[in-house]
């Protein structure tokens, strides 16, 4: 396929230029090009136009190497600024084309490259080499066996003739497999080895993250008044931390028509509350108040798998584990006040394991469904420790959930929601429950550079012990002289809400705000009432991509903990 699209490039780009200088710069960046050294191809154009500033073929070229190096908005802002004031305009949509694939807009890239498919040259016989790959890839098998036989049919002597008759032959099959002769796939390849924020040349992926957030709210308690029970209500509390992750992944890795995506997450939370932020704000040169103090701090180590296959054209399936350790304090950096809790300790180990399986109904459409296997063990309350699956004993249960992932007006607006069914084991019986929830998010991108986000998610919580109490289930109205019991089933539910803005002025950055407020409420038993919200500021960046990278922070969305750029 480079070669192809290199040897369309030589084609396309004759002479530029009356001027010799001029020529030869253009020639030592194309030679620098057709190496693949397109940092260098890029000076070298650079450098020409300088001198020529409207010389639009190199223009073009300019875009292209852009491309290559990963640049790709600047690309395509150089190929616009080109278009239709050079001879080479199927080069340019070709490319416009590609720009819009690697931006996830989909539907704008196959519009582009439809278009450049028009023209009887070798980059319109690649355009359609590209929208049978698209095609191909998204399950559109109708639609892919058109480009595939309208390519055989206009290029009867292209160089890809081989590669296509084989596609067609497992569109005929109805089978999915990975392929890599179109030039999208080649730009997933090169890129670990062209991008600035490439680490080393194989396919790899990193995230870093650093969040400031502020958690707010008031709950109900129990409480004795004139020796009776009571309830208090809007007891007030609060919370802000620094939040910290890095992560890094080596995948995928290809193997046949099988997937592997393996790596490591490491987060690391400082919290604090504003009373300690304003003491340390009246002196700030006293080290001894720094709010942010060691012995709050809290780290997760997470390592995870991701397997995934297709069973048959538009069916995927997979499984997904991670471990979790959690641990507090340090060991590194005292207290401010006591040397003697200078060390870390561990306050919760969990693992889980998460099948599942991907129906691409339609290119716009996919359906999931997934098992939740989980296990937490708190290891400073034990009665806390909880697991989501029981498959011994005379009740064995599992957690599931169903989801739906929709793409509207050419990619602007995304959709994701999912109806889930958990069911929690805890050390406690007291504890044990079912989760019934729903969830909801619309992500629309009004412009390249912003985007909006808005997720909903309702549940209801029923716990599968009935509480015994006296008098009544309503806490405090029960009276000291009342000794009849009464069953009292707890039924809790809520809701959540989140929205959220981000700025992304490339595939790899993003600074994202949040708000989100919940509301949990029990309508007998009041005890358990809490309301709170959240502000959520993060700056990330990833590689190769924000989308690729933070798909691990969180893995299924069944609720709204997971904050990320969009």
């Amino acid at each position: 396929m480079f070669l192809g699209y290199l040897c369309a490039l030589c084609l396309l780009c004759g002479p530029i230029s009356s001027s010799a200088a001029a020529n030869s710069l253009v020639d030592l960046g194309n030679k620098a090009f057709a190496k693949q050294n397109y940092k260098t191809a890029q000076r070298y154009y650079l450098k020409h136009l300088r001198a020529y500033p409207k010389d639009y073929s190199v223009i073009n070229l300019l875009g292209t190497t852009y491309y290559h190096v990963g640049k790709v908005k600047t690309a395509l802002i150089a190929l616009k600024s080109a278009y239709k004031k050079s001879p080479n305009d199927s080069q340019n949509t070709f490319y416009q084309g590609l720009c819009y694939d690697v931006l996830n807009q989909p539907n704008r890239a196959k519009r582009v490259l439809a278009f450049s498919a028009n023209y009887k040259d070798p980059f319109g016989a690649l355009a359609m080499v590209e929208l049978a790959g698209i095609e191909y890839e998204s399950r559109n098998f109708k639609r892919a066996r058109y480009w595939a036989i309208a390519y055989l049919k206009n290029h009867p002597k292209g160089h890809l003739r081989k590669s296509v008759k084989n596609l067609l032959a497992r569109i005929q099959k109805g089978s999915f497999s990975p392929i890599s002769f179109t030039q999208r796939n080649i730009y997933k390849k090169n890129q670990f080895r062209n991008h600035k924020f490439s680490l080393y040349p194989k396919p790899h992926f990193w995230i870093l993250q650093g969040a400031v957030e502020y958690i707010g709210g008031s709950r109900t308690n129990p409480a004795i008044e004139n020796g009776q029970p009571t309830v208090q209500t809007g007891a007030g509390f609060e919370e802000t931390s620094i939040n910290l992750t890095a992560g890094l992944g080596v995948g995928p890795i290809q193997n046949k028509n099988s997937t592997v995506n393996v790596g490591y997450i490491y987060k690391q939370n400082w919290f604090t509350t504003t009373d300690r932020i304003g003491t340390y704000l009246d002196d700030f040169t006293d080290i001894e108040y720094f709010p942010y103090r060691p012995d709050l701090l809290e780290r997760d180590h997470k390592a995870f798998i991701e397997i995934e296959s297709n069973i048959k054209g538009r069916i995927n399936y997979g499984v997904y584990s991670h471990a979790v350790l959690s641990m507090a304090g340090s060991s590194l950096f005292p207290s401010p006040e006591r040397e003697e809790i200078k060390r870390s300790h561990g306050i919760a180990q969990e693992s889980s394991l998460i099948p599942w399986l991907r129906w691409k109904l339609h290119p716009q459409h996919e359906f999931s469904l997934y098992l939740f296997l989980n296990k937490k063990i708190n290891l400073e309350q034990n009665e806390f420790s909880t697991q989501s699956y029981d498959f011994g004993g005379t009740d064995p249960f599992t957690s599931i959930a169903i989801g739906h992932s929709g793409s509207f007006m050419n990619g602007r607006l995304t959709s994701y929601s999912e109806l889930y069914r958990f069911r929690y084991l805890s050390n406690d019986y007291w504890n044990d429950h079912v989760s019934l929830g729903v969830y909801g998010k619309l992500n629309f991108r009004w412009h390249q550079l912003i985007s909006s986000s808005v997720s909903i998610s309702a549940y209801q919580d029923n716990y599968i012990y009935n509480q015994i109490k006296t008098g009544s289930c309503t806490f405090g109205e029960s009276s000291l002289s009342d000794t009849n019991s009464v069953t009292c089933p707890r039924e809790d539910t809520g809701y959540w809400f989140l929205g959220g803005l981000s700025f992304t002025p490339s595939r790899q950055e993003a600074i994202s705000a949040y708000f989100a407020a919940k509301n949990h409420s029990n309508s007998n038993l009041k005890v358990y009432d809490e309301e709170r919200f959240e502000v959520f500021v993060q700056y990330s960046l990833a590689f190769p991509s924000l989308e690729k990278s933070s798909k691990y922070l969180r893995y299924f969305e069944d609720s709204l903990s997971r904050r990320e750029a969009f």
